[in-house]
């Protein structure tokens, strides 16, 4: 990270790790920014982040691979993406 002009993370918050929980994304990713923010002062691009979804399968509550589930972590994300723009965070790839 210091020999690079922007940052790029990945981050599967509620899909690899606390599944399920889509409630702990925003701390997590907003932490993550945060602490890489900062220790190196650079522009950051979430390069990965997402969950997958079996097409057709609908559930309420969301649960894992239901699409209602996948559009709720994405939601959680873009609550954060779209705050942190407004300081370092300058793009994102789903």
């Amino acid at each position: 990270a210091p020999y690079v002009d922007v940052i790029c993370v990945n981050s599967y918050y509620s899909w690899y790790h606390d599944y399920g929980h889509l409630e702990v994304i925003p701390l997590q990713l907003a932490t993550q920014f945060e602490n890489w923010y900062r220790t190196y002062q650079k522009p950051i691009i979430q390069s990965e982040y997402g969950a997958g979804a079996i097409p057709g399968f609908h559930q309420d509550p969301p649960v894992m691979f239901s699409e209602e589930y996948q559009k709720a972590l994405l939601q959680q994300y873009h609550m954060v993406l779209d705050e942190k723009r407004k300081n370092y965070v300058v793009g994102e790839l789903i």
